[in-house]
């Protein structure tokens, strides 16, 4: 099953164009990860990096699967590709119906909506293979990612040190009470993604 790409404009109105990341993406990981501050590659890879790894690279192309699925988002209209948020998850080897997610926006298009859409498009791709819990580690002074995650209905299962793993439901239940349209944190992505 692949993800139809899809348009959509953000908070501030921008066009974005989000599509599932491909072995081809190399390059745009790399300029994506360029945008970055030094605090946000310290968030997302709890530690200070420079640059991203070849053998990173090629696992963060990975082609889609069941157990692996990454999308991105880039501005629509520029004149230079301008990738702008990425987020990817890898199913748990020892629980099966949970995957742990990562998610990446690039600091000038921070609060506009990207994370939850990004992550709600992997969440219809998780229905679809029987994932049911996302599960995401934060430094606990991300507090940009953990109030999103929160907003998903995210909860914190355990810290050790400054680091927090938070599980997030992602099946339409949420202590035994269905979800309405209203307040299922995933509408939009529900709305925006298909499938060929």
């Amino acid at each position: 099953m692949k993800l139809t790409p899809f348009h959509t404009i953000l908070k501030d109105r921008t066009s974005i164009l989000v599509r599932e990341v491909t072995h081809e993406d190399r390059h745009l990981l790399e300029i994506g990860f360029a945008h970055l501050s030094d605090q946000s590659k310290y968030f997302r890879f709890l530690g200070h990096r420079k640059n991203l790894t070849s053998p990173e690279l090629t696992k963060f192309t990975a082609v889609n699967g069941p157990d692996h699925v990454a999308v991105g988002a880039m501005v629509v209209g520029e004149p230079s590709p301008e990738p702008v948020a990425i987020a990817r998850y890898f199913r748990l080897p020892d629980e099966s119906h949970v995957a742990e997610i990562a998610i990446t926006v690039v600091d000038s298009y921070q609060r506009q909506g990207l994370g939850s859409l990004l992550i709600g498009v992997l969440a219809k791709f998780a229905d679809m293979e029987g994932i049911t819990t996302f599960s995401a580690l934060v430094h606990g002074e991300n507090t940009t990612m953990l109030g999103l995650l929160r907003q998903l209905g995210g909860t914190r299962a355990s810290m050790d040190g400054m680091e927090m793993n938070i599980r997030i439901p992602i099946s339409g239940n949420t202590e035994g009470r269905s979800l309405s349209t209203v307040d299922d944190p995933f509408k939009d992505a529900r709305r925006l993604a298909s499938f060929q």
